[in-house]
């Protein structure tokens, strides 16, 4: 493993063993007024589509109407996301916390760290955390079956994360220890000064869960 300090502008990614690469790439798709889009936002929110995609395809074999199903999806983007934030900065909260000011300017700094999600900051396992019970309250609500909500979810979010773990390859992380095998991953940081770091060559855990995911959708869809 290794740390490097400076603005990461692109990686160097390609899998040695099989002969492809190395792939110079770079985490931004484009800039907007001077804001830059990532290819992760993007590659999350194209598995949030094919999601709901499939979800509202299944959910009409189910009996679910369309308008529940939209205004289920509404809750899960607004909690999921809320969740997946909150988990992150529970396990990283020390690198939110803002010193060396007042109390009051640290306390706003403080709280405009936790909502800049701008800058990153998500994790998965909040996200289908607060996702189960934001399903189990619309159910409720909207007095569907839960299990059968369930039904109609649970392959859903399959596509959402074997899609969206393509994002973690477009910003050369999520990759697992050291390996020699054949598939193995390398990958090299290049910063904006253009120093580089060593290279190093990884289990490329990001395809691991991308295709565990795929399978998972496949053999719960044909059930």
């Amino acid at each position: 493993m290794f740390i490097i300090t400076g603005k990461i502008a692109m990686n160097e990614i390609g899998f040695p063993g099989l002969g492809l690469g190395p792939f110079t790439i770079d985490s931004t798709a484009f800039t907007v007024f001077g804001h830059e889009i990532k290819w992760y936002g993007i590659i999350i929110c194209v598995g949030m589509i094919l999601a709901y995609y499939y979800a509202w395809t299944r959910a009409k074999y189910e009996g679910i109407k369309t308008d529940d199903l939209i205004d289920l999806a509404l809750a899960l983007m607004i909690f999921g996301i809320a969740g997946a934030r909150i988990y992150y900065i529970i396990f990283e909260l020390d690198s939110y916390i803002a010193t060396g000011g007042t109390f009051f300017s640290n306390l706003w700094n403080t709280i405009k760290n936790m909502f800049s999600i701008h800058n990153g900051g998500l994790a998965i396992f909040g996200g289908i955390i607060a996702g189960f019970f934001t399903a189990m309250v619309v159910a409720k609500i909207k007095k569907i079956r839960f299990p059968i909500l369930l039904d109609v979810l649970a392959p859903s979010v399959m596509i959402g994360q074997l899609v969206g773990r393509w994002g973690n390859f477009m910003n050369g992380e999520a990759y697992g220890v050291e390996t020699t095998l054949p598939w193995r991953m390398s990958i090299t940081q290049v910063l904006s000064s253009g120093f580089k770091s060593a290279t190093i060559e990884v289990h490329p855990t990001f395809l691991y869960e991308s295709l565990w995911n795929l399978i998972g959708f496949v053999v719960i869809a044909t059930l």
